[in-house]
């Protein structure tokens, strides 16, 4: 029991890790699109959609990268794995170093990494959605609404990228639900896990390619014809062609 719960806290604090390190472009992003809304003369989806398109491509395209080098990172551990388990069976314990078990590829651990991110989402969509009316009231009519602003400027901070266009479309009029948002959860869970995916597989294929090379190599250096030595005595090697 002690081992399970040493592998799982192994598990579990890499991956939190990595996943926070991925919310960090979430929150940058989120963050810059809200300064610009703020700094907006006027609060519409024309002044605001431009840069948020910017941001949330920028923060995709590093999410996707991101879980890319993690992917191949992890496949190199799981090719160090299965050197150091075939070694066990053959002629008992083998030491790798640098060799760690909570590092090995896995298909579900790059899902994983989305898993913040969409959290946040989730959460502004639910708080957004179920306060429809009172959000709405704030944009249009400027009402104050006490210690809950509070709470809708922190959520706009970790998770405005997902909520922003439409705070923008229904300040200027229009009545879209915020439930909408919760869709956007999908976005870090399926770039994290198509990233990671990909950049294993670009990196077992690099290592064929590699073995492939040296292969080849290989047997024309065995091909080769040898030379022969004649010596150095005159009238012992071949005349040479002018």
């Amino acid at each position: 029991m002690k081992e399970r719960l040493r592998v799982f806290w192994s598990y579990f604090k890499n991956l939190g890790i990595k996943s926070l390190l991925l919310t960090t472009i979430y929150l940058a992003a989120s963050t810059v699109s809200l300064l610009v809304m703020l700094r907006a003369k006027e609060l519409t989806l024309s002044a605001v959609l431009p840069i948020w398109v910017v941001c949330i491509v920028v923060a995709f395209a590093y999410n996707f990268f991101f879980s890319w080098t993690n992917g191949g990172l992890d496949y190199e551990m799981l090719v160090a794995g299965n050197i150091k388990r075939m070694a066990a069976e053959e002629r008992g314990e083998l030491k790798v170093s640098r060799y760690k078990e909570d590092k090995e590829y896995r298909v579900w651990k790059g899902f994983f990494y989305g898993a913040i991110p969409a959290l946040l989402v989730l959460v502004t969509g639910l708080v957004f959605g179920g306060n429809q009316n009172v959000i709405s009231s704030a944009l249009t009519e400027g009402k104050d609404t006490g210690n809950f602003g509070i709470t809708i400027f922190t959520l706009m901070m970790l998770s405005g990228w997902s909520v922003i266009p439409m705070v923008a479309a229904n300040a200027g009029g229009a009545a879209v639900s915020y439930f909408l948002s919760l869709l956007f959860a999908l976005v870090p869970i399926v770039l994290s896990g198509a990233g990671y995916i990909c950049g294993a597989y670009a990196k077992r294929a690099k290592a064929l390619r590699q073995q492939a090379m040296e292969e080849a190599e290989r047997a024309r250096q065995e091909n080769r014809p040898k030379k022969i030595n004649y010596g150095g005595l005159p009238g012992t090697k071949p005349k040479k062609r002018k």
